[in-house]
């Protein structure tokens, strides 16, 4: 693990202490319509525009600031997500292992758009 990942372990006590964390999950809509992490926001990496993801981080977070996590199914093209996002400025670390790691964990997985 490096610093560009972000532990599944850490998502999951964060999220158990009422922490907001902006989720991305990079997948296809299809993909992603079979099976989220609860609260995460669809953003296929073919058309990731890192101007708008930073926008949405701000709103999202407001004056705490945090920062964008992003998520596929396995964690390989978060991990690229995440790069092209970090390469534009934006504050992004993948989820180590994906939506499978996240539902592993006993993370809330849902289903549809």
């Amino acid at each position: 693990m490096n610093d560009d990942t972000f532990p599944v372990a850490d998502l999951q006590a964060q999220l158990a202490q009422g922490k907001p964390a902006f989720l991305i999950d990079v997948r296809d809509a299809d993909a992603f319509a079979g099976g989220h992490v609860k609260g995460a926001v669809n953003r296929p990496i073919d058309t990731l525009d890192p101007t708008a993801v930073a926008a949405e981080a701000a709103a999202f977070y407001g004056d705490a600031g945090g920062p964008v996590l992003t998520l596929c199914g396995g964690g390989t093209r978060a991990g690229k997500a995440a790069t092209l996002l970090r390469d534009a400025g934006v504050a992004a670390r993948s989820v180590a292992g994906g939506t499978k790691s996240c539902r592993a964990a006993g993370l809330d997985v849902v289903q549809g758009a």
